[in-house]
């Protein structure tokens, strides 16, 4: 998704979908506040509460970029580990109040409790680990999503010896096809061919940003030629 070019604005667990276990294939959905951009200034996306700091400051600072996904999916990984974000209290009360912004004792609660789990339970380590990178204050601190696919937490999700699964009709699907011959290979996105989370945005395509009047249209004609082109070969 990044190396498209795009930003999701909107990641969450219940924006993530599990396609299979074995082999392991994942995908992100729901594309309608994702925009083909660099940066941007618009503040009505995903829930308050997922928000990065930098979005709370565009007035001051500029632009936020890329990197609020990042700390998108820092949080929802907090959330998959068991823990609900909305319960933590901050300088402006609790998350079930109508501010449910992120804070600095917000943001301090929630790396202790990940420091916490990490110590509890020593196998999830890695993946704490990977969620404090992505839950850094400053995003030029933070970790981008090429830095998180290369993290150690990744390294138990294998491919091997396993028989090709298929889908409803009983066909191997087309990420089989393409493992196919491998004893034992890392999971990466840019190989895995799995369903492509903008086959649901495809519905979407000839929609203008109409909640976001001074972006441009959310993909350009150029990005879903070449995703057809794709398709096609």
């Amino acid at each position: 998704m990044r190396a498209m070019g795009i930003m999701h604005r909107d990641i969450r667990p219940s924006n993530m979908l599990i396609l299979s276990f074995e082999p392991p294939q994942a995908a992100i959905c729901d594309f309608g506040k994702a925009i083909e951009a660099e940066s941007s200034t618009v503040t009505t996306i995903g829930p308050i509460y997922t928000l990065a700091p930098e979005v709370w400051t565009v007035d001051m600072d500029g632009p936020y970029t890329h990197k609020i996904d990042s700390w998108a999916y820092g949080l929802a990984i907090v959330e998959i580990l068991g823990y609900s974000i909305l319960k933590y209290s901050g300088g402006t009360g609790f998350y079930r109040d109508k501010n449910p912004r992120i804070t600095h004792d917000r943001h301090a609660t929630i790396l202790a409790m990940l420091h916490t789990h990490g110590k509890k339970t020593p196998e999830d380590k890695p993946l704490v680990d990977l969620a404090s990178k992505l839950l850094a204050w400053m995003p030029e601190d933070r970790w981008s999503a090429a830095q998180a696919l290369e993290h150690e937490c990744w390294n138990p999700v294998t491919l091997e010896h396993h028989a090709p699964s298929k889908d409803i009709t009983g066909h191997k699907t087309g990420f089989e096809d393409s493992m196919e011959g491998s004893k034992s290979k890392r999971l990466h996105p840019n190989e895995a061919q799995a369903p492509a989370p903008i086959i649901l945005a495809e519905q979407n395509a000839d929609r203008k940003a109409a909640s976001c009047p001074d972006e441009t249209q959310a993909f350009s004609d150029d990005f879903w030629r070449e995703y057809h082109n794709s398709k096609a070969g």
